[in-house]
């Protein structure tokens, strides 16, 4: 049986609540359900027009973002409210789940490692 960490908090996710989300998918194939959003470009309706308004902005002046740290402090403001809505301490947005995968698996080898 499945005891995920103490660190993880686990929320059930009900079928009736799907309703409330159905036009933030209406761009998908009708009939297809994917468990990853974030794959190959099927993210939710927000999450692609956040992710185009995010691009506008880069677009339109990188230089000044980057460097007078709005970038940086976007990034952190996203990290919190992920944070927030998944109801642990701190959080890290990494690329894509094969990074994150990465990280994992590194600072494993590292720890076994040490032992």
């Amino acid at each position: 049986s499945f005891s995920p960490p103490s660190f993880v908090v686990m929320r059930s996710f009900r079928r009736g609540a799907a309703l409330a989300f159905a036009e933030d998918f209406a761009h998908h194939k009708a009939g297809v359900a994917r468990l990853n959003h974030g794959s190959f470009g099927s993210a939710p309706r927000p999450v692609l027009v956040a992710a185009q308004r995010a691009r506008e902005l880069w677009l339109a002046q990188p230089d000044e973002l980057y460097f007078t740290g709005g970038l940086a402090a976007k990034i952190a403001k996203s990290e919190a409210m992920a944070a927030e809505a998944l109801g642990v301490d701190g959080i890290s947005l990494v690329e894509n789940s094969t990074v994150a995968t990465a990280i994992v698996a590194k600072r494993w080898s590292r720890a076994k490692e040490r032992r």
